[in-house]
């Protein structure tokens, strides 16, 4: 892909997904908006110069943040962001925005996000990726072994929760991923490239295709200690 064939596709993308209230209150498309400002300041040519205009004008629309992804089937920001690295790949070094969370260490899951405890004791978690209702569903039901289920929309703080929470239970040892995968974003692929390949020394994920699949909440020790500790499994989400 050429630059100039990128910026098309970026500008076409985030055309239409800043258009969407949804979009506007995204962190999905701040994180973007904020990156590609910073990275088309150095490149220096025409189109580069009017997509930064561009950038300063849906900026500008964008409305407080009400969530940080929404799961979309599709997501303009992250089409955006993989034209980015693929036209121009020496910006794929560029730092990421940052996330973090708290980690709580009085009780498990020390880390806060949106699951269900079943069976701390239990060895079997499950990932329902953007399925929420699934993720319900088989909390009512309850079946015996598993220990926790929840959604994961995110390729990077999600999957970074699910190492921490793991990692502090001595008996977990299967996580089965399932439900619908994001588009873009892909954290289900990303589970399994994590579990297959491990991480750089940047805490990129080693053959992971989504937006930003970077951990920069957990170490990687961490990370080995996860990848040693369960056997991921892929339900055929």
């Amino acid at each position: 892909m050429t630059p100039e064939d990128g910026f098309q596709i970026i500008h076409a993308a985030l055309h239409t997904g800043i258009a969407l209230l949804k979009c506007q209150q995204c962190g999905c498309m701040q994180e973007t908006l904020d990156e590609l400002a910073a990275c088309v300041s150095t490149v220096h040519t025409a189109e580069a110069e009017a997509l930064a205009r561009d950038v300063k004008a849906w900026c500008a629309q964008m409305q407080p943040t009400r969530y940080a992804c929404l799961g979309c089937t599709y997501c303009y920001p992250a089409v955006a962001h993989n034209a980015l690295t693929s036209a121009l790949p020496s910006l794929s070094s560029l730092p990421a925005v940052q996330c973090d969370f708290q980690v709580h260490t009085a009780k498990w899951p020390p880390v806060v996000g949106e699951y269900f405890v079943l069976d701390p004791t239990a060895s079997i978690a499950v990932s329902t990726l953007a399925s929420t209702a699934c993720a319900e569903a088989l909390a009512h039901h309850q079946p015996p072994g598993l220990a926790i289920v929840g959604k994961t929309e995110t390729e990077n703080i999600g999957i970074d929760k699910i190492v921490k929470n793991v990692i502090t239970s001595p008996t977990l040892q299967y996580l089965i991923v399932a439900g619908v995968d994001p588009q873009g974003h892909l954290p289900g692929q990303t589970l399994l490239a994590l579990a297959t390949h491990g991480a750089d020394d940047r805490g990129h994920i080693i053959g992971a295709l989504g937006k930003r699949p970077i951990l920069r909440n957990v170490t990687m020790s961490e990370i080995q200690a996860f990848r040693a500790q369960v056997h991921v499994i892929d339900s055929g989400h």
